[in-house]
């Protein structure tokens, strides 16, 4: 769990508290708080003509609490897909220690053994 530093602890409001106690509602019943839903939109430039709206990309600035509740759903969600191993073995995305690389080496692995033990073997890519 992300952990405050003391510093922070002991120069936030008391205020900062209630936030905190909508934090465990908001997981209690699985809703998002929509005023933590708003972000405010920027351009951002990339290169080239700065005339030309296309040169342009959008970011959007979310609330700070907002992305502390975001960062505890997901570190609490992540937990519980792993302790009760919800997630299938060929499940490579958005894991600790998964990657790509992995995914592909295990996807070369399987054909090589399929062709050892002379099976055919094919793959929609």
């Amino acid at each position: 769990m992300m952990e405050l530093p003391p510093k922070f602890k002991k120069s936030a409001p008391s205020s900062l508290a209630l936030h905190f106690l909508h934090f465990n509602k908001s997981m209690i019943s699985g809703i998002f708080p929509p005023r933590l839903k708003y972000a405010t939109i920027k351009p951002v430039f990339k290169n080239g003509d700065k005339k030309n709206v296309a040169n342009y990309r959008p970011i959007s600035i979310l609330p700070f609490f907002s992305k502390i509740l975001e960062k505890i759903m997901y570190i609490r969600r992540t937990n519980q897909l792993e302790t009760n191993n919800i997630l299938a073995a060929e499940q490579f995305g958005f894991r600790p220690s998964s990657s790509t690389e992995q995914a592909f080496f295990n996807f070369i692995n399987n054909i090589l053994n399929e062709l050892k033990k002379k099976s055919e073997v094919s793959s929609l890519i």
